[in-house]
């Protein structure tokens, strides 16, 4: 197994003696090979090509490729799987490199939260509807798309109740949902408007009164009557005339109701 000049002596039966060479040569250096991916493996680009660059050594020629994981007998192959890729390359005169190729991968996701600035009632006709969003590792935040209404900023304002979903996209293409629910309260209150007696000569004035009922959990937070401006729940009139009561509760809401105070003054005829 050792090349080299090797020489023979041949002797016969009369002593007589011949010489003859022969060298023994070699041919076993290898091929040179190196192994590449095209590309980090992300959520915008599934798949990277593992590839092999071979040269052949002086005279020989590249017979063969094996690539272990997998087994695929080419240069070059498709893959969507993270990990260590290392291929043995053969040349004509049976000698072989290896090879490795390390694929990585940054597919995780963006972590998202989204939320409402406050519940949309009379007092308050929009919310502020808001996502927060936290790049994974070393990426970064590229784009928001809410649904519905299409917007593409972080936050927007709407007066509309129901349930929003920001999709958030990071610069290696994975994305994630969150959804808030917006919610109403805006109910009215019930409001009913009474006097207590007609006014006469012997009853010069009457009560106004509202009688009010807050909605759900609200409660009443003022009454304003027209005319006169009081802001009491009742007062004492000796004005006959339609009063007129606006009453609010505590989510801004108002209702409205009217009481007409009649009079009986006129005198005998003597």
């Amino acid at each position: 197994s050792t090349a080299g000049t090797y020489t023979v002596t041949v002797t016969q039966s009369n002593g007589c003696t011949s010489t003859a060479s022969v060298t023994v040569t070699s041919n076993n250096t290898t091929p040179t090979v190196t192994a590449s991916s095209s590309n980090v493996i992300t959520c915008s680009s599934p798949a990277t090509a593992v590839s092999a660059s071979a040269t052949a050594s002086s005279g020989n020629a590249i017979t063969a490729y094996l690539w272990s994981p997998g087994g695929q007998t080419t240069a070059n192959f498709n893959t969507s799987t993270a990990g260590t890729y290392s291929v043995t390359v053969t040349q004509s005169n049976g000698c072989t490199s290896t090879a490795s190729v390390t694929v990585t991968s940054n597919n995780t996701a963006p972590t998202v939260t989204a939320s409402s600035s406050n519940v949309l009632s009379c007092s308050q006709t929009t919310t502020t509807v808001s996502a927060s969003a936290t790049a994974s590792g070393t990426n970064t935040i590229s784009g928001y798309l809410w649904s519905p209404g299409g917007q593409t900023t972080s936050s927007f304002s709407t007066g509309t109740a129901g349930t929003y979903t920001v999709t958030v996209t990071q610069s290696n293409g994975c994305t994630s949902t969150a959804s808030v629910t917006v919610t109403s309260n805006n109910s009215t209150p019930t409001v009913t408007a009474s006097s207590s007696n007609v006014i006469t000569c012997t009853q010069t004035t009457t009560t106004v009164s509202a009688s009010a009922t807050a909605s759900g959990t609200n409660t009443i937070s003022g009454y304003l009557w027209s005319p006169g401006g009081q802001t009491t729940s009742s007062f004492s009139t000796g004005t006959a005339g339609t009063y007129t009561v606006t009453v609010t509760q505590s989510n801004g809401c108002t209702s409205t109701a009217s009481v007409t105070v009649t009079s009986n003054n006129s005198t005998p005829t003597v």
